[in-house]
């Protein structure tokens, strides 16, 4: 019986000492896990800035460090905490306007739209929305060099929703891990019914840090309605504004050359971040991105945040 009073106490004692150094490591582990909430809360305020360089010929320069770069932030420098100049994966939102005006150049739509698929790394990826009266969701975010069939069943009709399709497609690329992120969008003109309005798809492209290329394959010698020099012109502020580009072409092969050209560039971005001063969050700002002493380089970035 002492025998075994002896081995319950110890028992007991054991018990009690494994409760107490759970209760001894369990503090530690809450502070870690306080510093990781406090770390990512500081992540948010990252400022990311995905920029194209050229050269005079217009031809993409590689080889640039992060010293080359001065950033500004309202004409204050400001100091790179990321840089990434390496060839990394995007996630590209492709729009495709279906609406009655597109009839005569859906066709060439279509197939730009694929040879951009078959140009697909195995790390990228991309999803394909169509618009005219409605949004249409015509693939998810995939890396299949292989278009939905669904596109090739597209027909031009209706009206243009091409803001609630760009706010959208914003919306789904919002929570991806891609730091380059692009919404590439091939039409012919402007809005005419969507619900959201050019101002809050721009808002959300800058907060998402998204570049937005604009394909425009309007017919110069067929579109001369002043409206679509108005729409022609608002394709391009979203390209400027959001570090994409805007891109005239009448399709075929001109427009097949230009989405793998875009791709390409996507790839070979140079992704740069800056951490704000903390007073400065929740307002509007001015951003300058450009090389140190090479007056003829062109840096393609988004001019605030």
């Amino acid at each position: 019986m002492q025998l075994l009073g002896r081995f319950i106490t110890l028992s007991l004692l054991l018990i009690l000492l494994t409760f107490v150094t759970m209760v001894s490591f369990s503090k530690p582990s809450h502070t870690l896990s306080t510093l990781q909430d406090e770390v990512i809360k500081i992540e948010t305020n990252l400022v990311v800035l995905n920029a194209a360089v050229t050269d005079s010929n217009g031809k993409p320069l590689a080889g640039l460090k992060s010293g080359d770069f001065i950033l500004e932030e309202d004409g204050k420098p400001q100091h790179i905490a990321v840089f990434n100049a390496e060839n990394a994966p995007f996630a590209a939102a492709l729009l495709i306007d279906a609406s009655g005006s597109m009839k005569t150049k859906l066709s060439r739509a279509r197939v730009a739209a694929a040879q951009f698929a078959e140009s697909m790394r195995p790390d990228d990826v991309t999803s394909v929305y169509s618009f005219s009266d409605k949004v249409k969701n015509l693939q998810e975010f995939s890396s299949s060099q292989d278009i939905s069939p669904d596109v090739w069943e597209l027909e031009a009709e209706g009206e243009t929703t091409l803001y609630d399709a760009m706010y959208q497609s914003l919306q789904a690329l919002s929570p991806r891990s891609e730091l380059r992120r692009a919404i590439i969008v091939i039409s012919d003109g402007g809005d005419t019914k969507s619900k959201h309005l050019e101002k809050q798809v721009l808002e959300l492209a800058i907060k998402t840090s998204t570049n937005i290329y604009a394909i425009d394959i309007t017919d110069p010698l067929v579109d001369k309605d002043p409206k679509q020099m108005i729409s022609s012109g608002l394709l391009k502020n979203f390209a400027e504004k959001t570090g994409g580009q805007y891109v005239k072409t009448l399709g075929g092969k001109q427009l097949s050359e230009k989405l793998l050209e875009i791709s390409k560039e996507l790839r070979t971005q140079y992704t740069i971040g800056f951490y704000p001063e903390k007073e400065s969050i929740g307002h509007k700002h001015h951003l300058s991105l450009k090389i140190s002493n090479r007056p003829n380089i062109q840096v393609r970035a988004r001019q605030s945040y």
